[in-house]
């Protein structure tokens, strides 16, 4: 017995007209399911469906889950999501973080829906609303960039005034004397 999953789409079509052909030819059932090496089962559901259909019956339909059929959220509460990552950061929700990661997602749809999905589906939930997930900064969120220019002034002077010649010294300005001073 052949497993006729394999086969195309086409194929299987082909399959399911050739086997009603032959029992409608006069062959019996259990005949035709040894002919052509499927199981009787399949033979009698298939001369049962070419009866109360026809050769319609026998067409080649879409095989695996129907689009949208096993998500875990339904359509609105997807809407509501992704207005929310879109329109607010994760603060407003009382998350930890200032952009959308797939984990703050994650627990974002936790704790308003009580749906525990994992990383890879929640990327896939913001591919399909046109979103991508954001990686976090690697800075510190409280940097002020003016101190930061002054202090960076401030180092800077007191590395120079570092390389003037102290008293009784004589100046030295090769390389590795000013590397030396600049890492101490």
């Amino acid at each position: 017995m052949r497993d006729a999953r394999r086969l195309s789409p086409e194929a299987q079509e082909n399959l399911r007209r050739r086997v009603v052909a032959a029992v409608h030819g006069g062959m019996t059932q259990v005949e035709a399911a040894q002919v052509f090496a499927v199981a009787p089962q399949s033979v009698s559901r298939w001369v049962q469906v070419w009866r109360k259909q026809g050769s319609k019956g026998l067409a080649g339909r879409r095989r695996g889950r129907r689009p949208g059929e096993q998500e875990a959220l339904s359509a609105r509460r997807q809407r509501k999501l992704r207005y929310a990552v879109a329109e607010h950061t994760p603060a407003a929700f009382g998350l930890a973080g200032v952009v959308w990661t797939r984990k703050t997602v994650a627990e974002l749809i936790r704790v308003r829906h009580g749906v525990v999905l994992s990383l890879r589906t929640v990327g896939n939930y913001l591919c399909s609303w046109g979103l991508s997930p954001q990686k976090p900064i690697r800075r510190a969120y409280e940097q002020d960039p003016e101190a930061e220019f002054r202090y960076q002034a401030m180092t800077i002077r007191l590395l120079l005034a570092d390389l003037h010649p102290r008293k009784g010294e004589e100046r030295n300005t090769s390389p590795h004397i000013i590397y030396d001073r600049l890492i101490r």
